[in-house]
This record gives C-alpha cells, structure tokens and sequence, in this order.
C-alpha cells in the first residue's frame, strides 16, 4: 500500500486541501469498518470488485467506479473474495470542502462510474506518481482544487424531477418495499428515498391499495416465513431474522396473528400435510398493482349494485 498524508496544522483554516492520497491493492475480502471518516473520501476502482455499505444502503462495485464517504456516515466496505479490488484515494479537508463536495452530484448519489480517460481517474493518476516528490504538498493543493471543479462539471447535480402522479408514486412505493422488505425498513425510510412526506405515502398507498404499507410489508414477511418453515429446517430465530425481524419473540407473536398458530406448530402442520402428498397452497402472494380506472371503476359500480 501506498499513501501520503500531507501534515498540516492549519488545514482547518484553509478552505480546500487534498491531506491523503494513496493507492491499495487489497487481499480477498479486505475490509475496513464498520466506522466513520472525519473528512471526505473519494475511491477509484482500477480493477476488480468489492461492496460499499453507507448505513442500509449496499452498493456492489467493479473497475471504473468511484465511491464517496461523507464525514459522519457510517460505512463499510469490503474487497470480493474471488476478484478484489485495487483502488485509489483521495481525501478533501478545509473549511470549505463541504460546500464545493455539495455541488456535485455524488454527494447525494454517493457513487458514480467514470470513462477511462476521465480528467478525475487523471487526477488519481497525477497524485500516485506524486507520492515520493519533493513539493508534493504543492501538487496535492493543486489537485484539491481541479478535483472539485470536475466533479461539479462531469458530476452535476440534477435538478429536482417533476412531482409523479400518485399512482406511480404507489408503483415505486411497491417496488422498493418488494426490494427492501426482507431487512429493517420504516414508512419514513421510504418516505425520505421518495422525498415525500410520510403522510402522504401513507395515505396513497392506502387508498390505492386498500392496505398499509406497514400491512403489505408484513405480507410479503409472512408469505417468506411460510415458505422457510414449509420447505426448510432453518430455526425459527433464522427464518425471523432472514424476513427482517431481529427479535424472535415479536415475530413468533406476528406470526401467530397472522396464521393462526405458532410458527413451529404451522411448520408441524404444514410438513406433515407435504408427506402426506397433499396439495398445498401457494404461499407467495402475487405482486401488488396499482388498481387502473376502469378496474375502479368496476368495483365501484359492483359496491352500488351489491347495495341496491
């Protein structure tokens, strides 16, 4: 591994310096973190693959991509077993680093793939070859500022889109629950991915799809855990923590509100219904859509008519 750190009593008077800079070619598996930087940090994949965990979110990686981390997130990233990564590094410090970082649009996406003869990965190029030079720490200073002046122009932010109608919202609502439901999720988080306010999830969601979001989580939890118990003999605390619930007791007690019986008892049942070659029900419940006008429509004049 090589690395520069650029030592500088006053860097928090200076509005922008590059203090690290370095390069790694990392062993299978090479982890750091969980843990969070004080400064921003920007990696340049050159070759292989790896993970970047920023709290929930996981981002799986190859040659050609470049991650930040942002002062005070918590992350974790990690080299592939089988094809682990080799990166470079640099690290922004200064007074104003934030404010110039906030200008691109990595600072929201968080990573990003760049061309090959991109000016950035130029840059990562410059300051390794830099490394053992005298007036180092000048090029570096020089750097700190060219590399924030690419990414705002390569890397823009994007204006904020026009506001959806309430039905797609509900169809971007269903996808990323059906993507995320299997961890620790909250209307709030899908709220703030959205950029809409959680009352308003809530209430378009209920009126489209005749249930909760909290509710269609579950489902699709419970249809989950049916299947395990059914078809695996993985514990139950297992089968809760693989359909997002860390406390097997809650779950045990969702579970039973939901089905009827424990899930040890419905596993019992269940089992012994599959030897004795009974048909059983599909537990996997179909994907939700967003009920269409005329399917509104149909079940409006169906409710008059039931009423007359």
């Amino acid at each position: 591994m090589q690395e520069f750190i650029f030592s500088n009593d006053f860097y928090k008077s200076i509005e922008l310096m590059v203090y690290t800079s370095g390069h790694e070619k990392c062993e299978p598996l090479h982890a750091y973190g969980p843990a969070v930087r004080s400064s921003f940090m920007f990696h340049y994949i050159h070759r292989g693959k790896g993970i970047y965990q920023v709290h929930d979110r996981t981002f799986h990686l190859e040659a050609g991509d470049m991650f930040l981390m942002i002062p005070g997130q918590r992350i974790f990233y990690q080299a592939d077993e089988n094809d682990p990564w080799e990166y470079s590094w640099i690290g922004l410090q200064g007074i104003k680093a934030e404010e110039y970082v906030k200008r691109s649009g990595l600072y929201e996406t968080l990573v990003c793939s760049l061309e090959a003869d991109s000016p950035i990965t130029g840059i990562f190029e410059r300051l390794q070859s830099a490394l053992h030079q005298d007036n180092a720490d000048l090029l570096f200073n020089a750097c700190a500022w060219e590399f924030v002046y690419q990414l705002a122009s390569l890397l823009p932010r994007q204006q904020k889109p026009a506001a959806l109608t309430p039905d797609e919202y509900t169809e971007m609502i269903l996808t990323y629950v059906e993507q995320n439901y299997e961890r620790s999720i909250t209307v709030q988080e899908i709220a703030d991915h959205l950029a809409l306010d959680r009352s308003y999830v809530h209430r378009i969601f209920k009126k489209r799809m005749n249930m909760s979001v909290k509710e269609y989580i579950l489902s699709l939890r419970m249809a989950d855990a049916s299947s395990y118990l059914i078809h695996t003999d993985l514990p139950v605390s297992d089968i809760a923590r693989s359909v997002g619930y860390d406390d097997v007791l809650y779950f045990s007690r969702l579970f039973r509100k939901k089905k009827g019986r424990s899930p040890s008892e419905y596993r019992k049942q269940k089992q012994q219904e599959l030897a004795d070659n009974a048909v059983l029900p599909d537990v996997t419940p179909a994907r939700k859509t967003v009920p269409d006008k005329a399917e509104k429509k149909q079940a409006s004049d169906q409710e008059a008519a039931d009423k007359a």
